[in-house]
């Protein structure tokens, strides 16, 4: 009987046995690589192996082993490393052309920010061609205001001066061009109500007043009577002083430090009764309050004097005469004062009356033709 050990060792040499007569033959499929060229052991693998398009048995398909698979098919060693070397060239290519089209991209922008700022320097003098200037806006706001006070403006306007200024500045425009209207006389008593001022500083329509002061019934019937009727006589007579100073020379100026006490004084005792005071009898005494005020301000000026004597006064026998005569003094038409709305709204149909016969003399002209009468 065959012990254990004699089984194991019978064993192990029929292995040796089987392994050593199996190697030779596995060795003819075996690919052997070199440097330089490719060698087959025991013949061409062609001719042992009929499915050699399919892949090697002991190396497996060439889907999965490319490489084992190209030298089996009978493919270039060297394909790998030519492969390689394809790829980096085609690299250096694509950079290449990267390169190339990120400059195109570069000067694509640049182009881009030139046209920006051709489109933004042509916008500038667009603008700047279509865009009203200051002088055009201040044109068309006289043709407006002109406009205005050639078609029936408010009664407010006429005795503020402004319809008035408005008619002066266009006839004076009209005459430096040698444009003249018909003969429209003017009433010297109406001339005498019209209040001029120079530089628009103040008022002196209440200067002109020769007799008591035209105090309205508010400040006449002001609480307490006793005080305010001292007041304002202290008014008239400091009035009267500046009057009489402005006369020969400049006011004193503790005489207007005076004057402007005393109208501050009234205005807020006038404050004090407002809640008991009716609206019409209050706006009529601020409103004297304000003309004594524009008075006090002429009495200020160094022309005190013009304003006292008559030098700054509306003057003319006809509405030529008056624009003539405003235009070489540099006066403008001030408010009026209580009473004198009558005479401003006379004096301005008359000056509408020579605009509008002005107008159509200019507009019966040849061109560059101009009519004088």
């Amino acid at each position: 009987m065959f012990t254990r050990a004699t089984c194991l060792g019978v064993g192990l040499l029929a292995g040796t046995i089987i392994f050593a007569a199996a190697k030779p033959a596995a060795a003819q499929f075996r690919v052997h690589r070199s440097v330089g060229a490719r060698q087959y052991t025991h013949g061409s693998v062609y001719s042992y192996w009929p499915y050699h398009r399919y892949g090697h048995p002991y190396y497996g398909y060439r889907s999965y082993y490319p490489t084992y698979g190209a030298y089996v098919s009978g493919g270039d060693p060297y394909a790998g490393y030519l492969r390689g070397s394809a790829n980096v060239i085609n690299a250096q290519g694509q950079y290449l052309i990267n390169s190339q089209q990120a400059y195109l991209l570069k000067e694509n922008v640049r182009s881009a920010q030139m046209d920006n700022r051709r489109k933004a320097y042509d916008e500038y003098f667009y603008e700047r061609a279509t865009t009203p200037t200051l002088n055009d806006e201040r044109l068309r706001s006289e043709q407006e205001e002109l406009r205005r006070s050639l078609t029936n403006p408010p009664d407010t306007e006429i005795w503020a001066g402004k319809s008035l200024n408005d008619l002066l500045i266009n006839l004076q425009q009209m005459q430096a061009r040698n444009f003249t209207g018909p003969q429209v006389a003017l009433n010297p008593g109406t001339l005498q109500q019209i209040n001029v001022t120079v530089r628009g500083v103040g008022n002196a329509g209440l200067l002109k007043d020769t007799g008591q002061m035209k105090w309205p019934l508010a400040l006449r019937t002001l609480e307490p009577r006793e005080d305010t009727a001292k007041v304002r006589e202290q008014l008239a007579t400091l009035l009267g002083t500046a009057k009489e100073q402005a006369r020969v020379g400049q006011v004193d100026a503790d005489v207007i430090a005076e004057l402007q006490r005393s109208v501050n004084r009234i205005e807020w005792m006038l404050k004090e009764v407002v809640a008991t005071t009716s609206f019409s009898d209050y706006t009529a005494a601020k409103r004297y309050l304000r003309e004594l005020d524009a008075a006090i301000k002429v009495l200020k000026d160094p022309n005190a004097d013009k304003y006292v004597n008559g030098t700054y006064a509306a003057q003319g026998r006809t509405v030529r005469e008056l624009v003539a005569h405003m235009t070489q003094n540099g006066l403008r038409f001030a408010p009026a004062v209580a009473g004198e709305e009558g005479a401003y709204a006379a004096l301005f149909h008359a000056m509408l009356q020579y605009r509008l016969g002005t107008g159509s003399m200019m507009t019966t002209s040849a061109p560059g033709e101009s009519r004088t009468r």
